[in-house]
């Protein structure tokens, strides 16, 4: 999903994020939205904002990624954002991305595209989130809904080797195990 990143850094001077703090609409707008998709048998993922206070990622508001067009074309995507942030700074809710949310059954979501979007995510703005909602669970009465980042030392190996790395070498770096 493609965006487009503010010109400085937004969160310079604020504390690392130690929390994430949903507020309840946001809870019923990613439900609402990746139930909707699961009727038609995709998953669904969206942008997350809101605002960093004190080492608290605090999200405010979700809407949902483009569908039914050319999602390759990140001018379409960056276009549609904008405005997205235009319609929401009107009615005076939170505008700025903090990140994004999917919908995946039972960890399906580990794999190497998840990946690359929140790397590239993290890349523009360091205290982004993904948020996983998983379906299946909820609907066998557990809401399961978790957030997600990368950590500094995969951020560094990651920056180091690009994208041409092997989760194998990824893993045992971080654990700083001797594979």
């Amino acid at each position: 999903m493609a965006w487009r990143a503010p010109e400085h850094s937004v969160w310079e001077d604020e504390k690392p994020v130690q929390t994430v703090q949903l507020s309840s609409l946001v809870v019923m707008q990613i439900i609402k939205q990746c139930e909707e998709q699961r009727t038609l048998g995709e998953h669904a993922q969206g942008f997350i904002c809101g605002l960093l206070e004190d080492g608290r990622l605090e999200v405010t508001h979700a809407y949902p990624s483009l569908r039914g067009v050319d999602v390759n074309d990140p001018e379409t995507e960056v276009f549609y954002n904008e405005e997205m942030g235009r319609r929401l700074r009107q009615q005076n809710v939170d505008n700025l991305i903090v990140g994004w949310y999917k919908s995946a059954v039972f960890g399906s979501f580990l794999n190497r595209e998840v990946f690359e979007s929140q790397y590239e995510y993290q890349l523009t703005a360091e205290e982004s989130v993904v948020l996983i909602y998983d379906p299946v669970r909820t609907a066998q009465g557990l809401l399961t809904l978790k957030a997600y980042r990368l950590g500094p030392e995969v951020m560094k190996i990651v920056k180091k080797d690009g994208l041409e790395f092997s989760m194998e070498r990824l893993i045992c770096s971080t654990r700083q195990n001797q594979c």
